[in-house]
């Protein structure tokens, strides 16, 4: 291996303008990297910005226009449901508070001992008020559909969308269906109102031997209504 050579004393001064050069080199680039990276932070700045008042218009264009479907009528649900919308909209505009804590997660064996079995649901159960009752059984594909079975006569569907279906008898229809079991839960239902002919989205969760949480919505469950339902049989 050769030895190191030191640099001869004539070769000094074209190294040392080779190395400032370098060094001026060097700081051109770092300048220019420095000026992209601002201008990115600029357009990513202005994105976010006009981002967040493109989602408030689409925001405040959907809640028109879900106000507009919900103040149609009296209905109990339609009304809660505006003021949910109006809740929700609020909330996502001007921010959401700090997240709540984090909760322990249940031991495996308490859960299991928790869950209500998927066919917790079958049987007939009263609406809230006792205004009607429903008879919920389980559908070929899994899920469970609800007749309407009691509590008086509602007489014909005069309210449906579709007109060859206005004559039909409430009593012995199917108002609610597609409701998937899930870990405890049924998810993914709907519930056909017979007051105003409309159809929203279902869940329900059995919270005892005799009661059933019931709760129809708009979009997501935060745009909905509760009610607690008791075990008829």
């Amino acid at each position: 291996m050769e030895a190191f050579s030191p640099v001869s004393r004539a070769a000094r001064p074209a190294l040392l303008r080779d190395y400032r050069q370098f060094l001026r080199a060097r700081d051109g680039i770092v300048d220019v990297m420095n000026r992209t990276l601002s201008k990115r932070e600029d357009g990513l700045r202005r994105f976010l910005v006009a981002g967040d008042r493109r989602m408030d218009r689409e925001l405040f264009g959907a809640t028109k226009r879900v106000l507009r479907l919900t103040m149609k009528d009296d209905d109990p649900m339609s009304r809660l449901a505006s003021i949910a919308t109006i809740a929700l909209s609020s909330t996502l505009i001007l921010g959401v508070g700090d997240a709540p804590p984090a909760r322990a997660e249940p031991h495996a064996q308490e859960t299991a001992a928790t869950t209500p079995p998927p066919d917790a649901i079958a049987g007939e159960w009263w609406t809230e008020g006792n205004e009607g009752r429903f008879r919920f059984a389980r559908s070929p594909d899994g899920t469970y559909a609800g007749v309407l079975v009691g509590g008086g006569d509602p007489g014909t569907d005069v309210n449906n969308k579709d007109p060859a279906l206005r004559k039909r008898p409430l009593l012995g229809s199917v108002l609610i269906w597609h409701l998937r079991p899930d870990d405890g839960e049924y998810v993914d239902g709907y519930v056909y109102n017979p007051r105003n002919g409309e159809t929203y989205r279902m869940k329900a969760e059995v919270t005892g031997k005799t009661t059933l949480k019931v709760r129809g919505y708009l979009g997501i469950s935060l745009l909905g209504q509760s009610q607690t339902w008791t075990r008829a049989n």
